[in-house]
Order: structure tokens, then C-alpha cells, then sequence
């Protein structure tokens, strides 16, 4: 459940690092997609990504014959505290290092997160010093629940009025603008807190229509509302903008 070739480039750099004898490429593919089949609100594929990385990690390990084994794990602490693990923090988004099944292994000594202090640049600025090669320190990393959570999904069903009347009303100081408000959900952050809502899709009559990139925040709805947030400049030449929330 990742990018394409990911699983494969990975793997070639760590041959190159002449790690092959310490490493082992599982294919789980089927495995998660059976987890997750038929669910769609992103904290739940967290929690059933995390909790099915420990059961594949400890089949194998069981298969291999390995006794015990400590998990390592690559966890930075923006981690932590988008999964409320630091004090005054609110859960953004349940990481899959940090489900309660990995938190209680923790306690139990069994996880080995060596860089679990440190922030993304930090991490790259220790993998220089450690003669890290570049193309591998500076690759867009991919999360670990990758494309299972990353896809906005939906049950199906129409947006409802109240929503629909809140994009509406957000959109009345700006004319040349109409919306559709998505029938999926995206999670964003609101005054440090998690919000799950409908993006905008936006269209105007304006060919010439740009937003300056000033962070002007059309409208913050409330739970269960919409988001519109003029957040960069972008123009389209076709007329219509997804607005996304970063």
C-alpha cells in the first residue's frame, strides 16, 4: 500500500547499503486490503493499519523462528504529537506507530525508536553526517500507512443542506466563485484541533481569477461543515480549483 516502486526502491537501497543478509521484503498487500475493506473514516484505517502491521510483523518473525525480537521504528516526534502524545497536544491523526497495541509494547521494552525526539530536518541533517547517500535522505518520504489512509473515500451519498448552506454562505462575499462541496471528507487542523470535513471543489467566471497567498481563510466551518482556505496562489486555466487544506 504505497507509491508505485516504492516497496522495490527501498529495498535497492538497502542492498546498496550491503544490509541483504539482515533484510526480509514482505508483501502484504492482501492482508491490509482485507483489514480495511468497507472502511472509510481515516482514524479507524490508522488503528487497522497499525494493529495489522503488528500481526503480519509477528507471523513473520514466528515464521523466521526469531524469539525476542524488538520492533524498530523510524518514529520522528511530529509523530507524537499529531497522535496527541505530547503534553497540551489533541489527536490530529493516529499514527500507525502509535496505536495503543505498539504504545503497550513500548512499555513493555520492546520498541527501539532511536529518532523519536527529533523533527523530519533534523533527522536529514544526522543522516548527512552519517554519509547517508543523498538520493535516499532526500526522498519525499512515504508514510507508513500510505495510500490506505492518503485516499479520500465515501460510503456514497449527497452532501447535506446544512453544509451545502454553510459553503453557500461562505462564498457570498466573492461573486465570481460557486462551489460543490465534495461528498468525501479530508482531515484538517483548526486552531491546533482535528477537524474532518468536506472539501470545496471551486469554479469561477473569471478566467483571470488568481488567490494571493496570504492564508485568508474563507471559512472555517464547524464539525461536519466545509473548509475553504486561500492558502497559496494557483490559477487554472480550465476554470476550476481544488481547494485543499493543508
Amino acid at each position: 500500500m504505497s507509491s508505485l516502486h516504492h516497496s522495490a526502491t527501498v529495498v535497492t537501497y538497502f542492498e546498496q547499503l550491503g544490509l541483504s543478509d539482515a533484510l526480509t521484503f514482505v508483501d502484504a498487500t492482501d492482508d491490509f486490503l482485507k483489514a480495511l475493506e468497507g472502511e472509510v473514516e481515516p482514524e479507524k484505517k490508522r488503528n487497522i493499519i497499525g494493529n495489522e502491521f503488528i500481526a503480519v510483523y509477528e507471523r513473520e518473525a514466528a515464521r523466521m523462528n526469531i524469539e525476542g525480537y524488538v520492533l524498530g521504528q523510524g518514529t520522528i516526534y511530529p509523530d507524537t504529537i499529531e497522535s496527541g502524545g505530547a503534553k497540551h497536544a489533541k489527536v490530529i491523526k493516529t499514527h500507525h506507530n502509535r496505536v495503543p497495541l505498539i504504545e503497550q509494547m513500548i512499555a513493555e521494552g520492546r520498541v527501539s525508536e532511536p529518532l523519536k525526539e527529533l523533527y523530519k530536518t533534523e533527522v536529514r541533517a544526522l543522516a548527512r553526517q552519517l554519509g547517508v547517500p543523498v538520493p535516499l535522505l532526500s526522498r519525499h518520504p512515504f508514510p507508513g500507512p500510505g495510500l490506505g489512509v492518503r485516499l479520500l473515500c465515501s460510503k456514497g451519498g449527497d452532501v447535506s443542506p446544512d453544509v451545502a448552506k454553510e459553503m453557500t454562505a461562505a462564498l457570498a462575499n466573492f461573486p465570481t466563485l460557486s462551489g460543490i462541496a465534495l461528498p468525501i471528507k479530508s482531515v484538517g487542523v483548526k486552531a491546533d484541533v482535528r477537524s474532518y470535513e468536506h472539501p470545496v471543489l471551486l469554479s469561477s467566471s473569471d478566467e483571470n481569477i488568481a488567490f494571493e497567498g496570504k492564508g485568508e481563510a474563507v471559512v472555517c466551518g464547524g464539525g461536519g461543515g466545509v473548509f475553504l482556505v486561500c492558502s497559496w496562489s494557483f490559477r487554472c486555466s480550465h476554470g476550476w480549483w481544488w481547494w485543499w487544506w493543508r
